[in-house]
């Protein structure tokens, strides 16, 4: 179970978005579910500020170097507003090698966010 004093000080639940193709595909996306959850339970804002806006291939079978490199330009702003000057907690599913973490952090860092932590629930 969370800790609810994790999230004391965040503003905002941004769930890493999927590509629109990819979400078709698979007909949700799980960050996005876990993040509704998250913010219905512990009475916090949740916005999709974040968009993909490159259909990257998938990670599985790429090196650490090479996903990063995957994933640079991966993402762009949808919503500047609902990130100025905020603590923004990031969802994400599965986190291996950071790099999805790191490139949607960049994103809202240079957006304003005030501060970016990530949450993932499996380590792969």
């Amino acid at each position: 179970m969370l800790n609810p004093i994790y999230l004391r000080d965040v503003d905002c639940l941004v769930p890493v978005p999927l590509h629109p193709v990819r979400q078709r595909e698979r007909e949700y996306n799980q960050a996005e579910l876990i993040t509704e959850g998250l913010s219905r339970q512990f009475n916090k804002p949740f916005s999709l500020a974040l968009r993909r806006i490159k259909n990257t291939e998938s990670q599985v079978s790429l090196a650490k170097k090479e996903r990063f490199l995957n994933l640079k330009g991966a993402f762009a702003l949808a919503h500047p507003s609902f990130i100025e000057d905020k603590n923004v907690l990031v969802i994400d599913d599965v986190v291996t090698t950071t790099a999805t973490a790191n490139e949607a952090s960049r994103i809202l860092k240079d957006a304003g966010a005030k501060s970016i932590s990530v949450l993932a629930f499996a380590k792969g």
